[in-house]
């Protein structure tokens, strides 16, 4: 099986106090089958970006610029024609439904979608409600 990886799964990994069950999945995922969005790295930045200056953040930034990038170099995700025609149709039809869905899960939705990948992450409503398979590591135990 192959794995998106969301933003909730991967910065479980640099936590004080990590889940045990998703440390535990991470470690005996295959490598090759765990894959992330750039939008994943967009909201990790951003969280970065909101911590003062200190240590803590400098060690995030080597995480994510270094250790993430070379980590997933072959498996980065890009928002490409057909993320974003996915992610219109799902999109547009949540909207008809009554029920907005938030642009970056959507659009991590589409990517899950568009290339068959089961995401790994702790918030299924939104990607299920989409259609997207899902999984929880934080239950894996």
């Amino acid at each position: 099986m192959r794995y998106l990886v969301d933003t909730s799964v991967i910065s479980e990994l640099v936590k004080r106090s990590p889940d045990e069950n998703v440390m535990e999945w991470m470690k005996r995922a295959e490598e090759m089958s765990l894959y992330l969005s750039v939008l994943t790295i967009g909201e990790l930045e951003k969280g970065i970006a909101k911590l003062p200056a200190s240590s803590r953040r400098s060690k995030l930034e080597t995480w994510v610029r270094s250790d993430l990038a070379d980590r997933f170099r072959e498996r980065l995700l890009a928002i490409d024609g057909t993320v974003a025609a996915a992610w219109g149709k799902l999109a547009g039809e949540a909207e008809s439904r009554g029920e907005p869905l938030p642009v970056i899960d959507g659009l991590i939705a589409a990517t899950g979608l568009a290339h068959h990948l089961v995401i790994a992450t702790r918030n299924i409503g939104d990607f299920e409600r989409c259609g997207a398979s899902c999984f929880n590591p934080w239950l894996a135990g």
